[in-house]
């Protein structure tokens, strides 16, 4: 059975143990991605993506393009700028390729504006890329056209400011109360998830990794279905609690009570987002994390994506 919940009616909020500012209010999303519930620190600028107009998937788009300006270390994400922002918008035309069938000919028009409407920077970007892979908005590929159209921005956006910031190893380290085979898939799930975003995801604990477990909670409602809420904790190389990310909905009446199958990948994707912004959050009380992005790892904002 498919879990509509978690990709249609996400309820997600996320507690710093240590914050001085009230917590983010949940909100009831169609799409994790499109409206994380999380911005960037109220004092910090940086680069709003919105949702990009023609692509089979706006949103998911846009949090790979915010993804991809991480990674090179320019504040972007996108949801909830301030007025020191600047905007990323797109615009996709994608047409078959006449010479490569199932293919598709792509063309993204992307453009920088400043809050006032000024334009501060403009790509063009051409692609041909399988029909398949454009219309299921496979991540991989979305990941691959952000990436070169966010080398292609950069020199737009020198005045952005630039995290200073290598993430450290992540362990996804044990799922309790789950039913059914939960613990083994939501474990595997959100490891696999992690790794597409960029982290490094360790096998076992070591003085650098950021642990992460879970506590997942059901309660039947009768003929109304079961209440499912999950809490994804991080704890820091020396035990300190991070924070957590929590997950709620309703779903069908049982139908987590044997193989999660595809409904593991399901919530591992739609907690990412609150985890990454979590561990962004707290780059700076992560014992032992360094300073500045070593070569060839990321330093990012809110650490890596994609």
């Amino acid at each position: 059975m498919s879990w509509p919940w978690f990709s249609r009616g996400l309820l997600v909020a996320l507690t710093l143990l240590a914050a001085c500012q009230p917590v983010p209010q949940p909100f009831l999303s169609d799409n994790p991605l499109r409206d994380h519930p999380l911005s960037l620190p109220a004092a910090q600028a940086g680069v709003q993506v919105r949702p990009v107009t023609g692509a089979p998937d706006p949103a998911a788009f846009a949090a790979a393009m915010a993804a991809a300006l991480q990674r090179l270390d320019i504040a972007a994400a996108t949801t909830s700028a301030n007025r020191d922002s600047l905007l990323l918008d797109a615009r996709a035309d994608a047409s078959p390729d006449p010479a490569r069938p199932n293919f598709m000919r792509l063309r993204l028009h992307w453009s920088v504006h400043d809050r006032h409407g000024r334009l501060r920077g403009a790509h063009v970007q051409n692609a041909r890329i399988p029909e398949r892979a454009w219309r299921g908005a496979d991540g991989a590929t979305l990941a691959r056209l952000a990436r070169a159209a966010a080398t292609a921005l950069a020199p737009h956006l020198d005045d952005m400011p630039r995290a200073q910031f290598t993430p450290p190893p992540l362990l996804v380290h044990e799922v309790l109360g789950a039913p059914g085979d939960g613990a083994q898939s939501l474990r595997k799930a959100l490891a696999d998830a992690l790794r597409r975003r960029g982290y490094t995801v360790a096998d076992k604990v070591s003085a650098e990794a950021i642990v992460l477990s879970a506590v997942v909670r059901l309660t039947p409602r009768g003929t109304a279905g079961d209440d499912v809420a999950i809490s994804w904790t991080a704890l820091a190389p020396d035990g300190t609690s991070l924070g957590t990310v929590r997950q709620a909905n309703r779903v069908p009446r049982g139908s987590l009570s044997a193989a999660w199958g595809r409904n593991a990948a399901r919530a591992a994707s739609a907690a990412v987002p609150g985890i990454v912004e979590l561990l962004g959050r707290t780059r700076d009380r992560v014992p032992g994390t360094s300073n500045a992005p070593a070569a060839g790892r990321s330093g990012v904002a809110s650490p890596p994506g994609g």
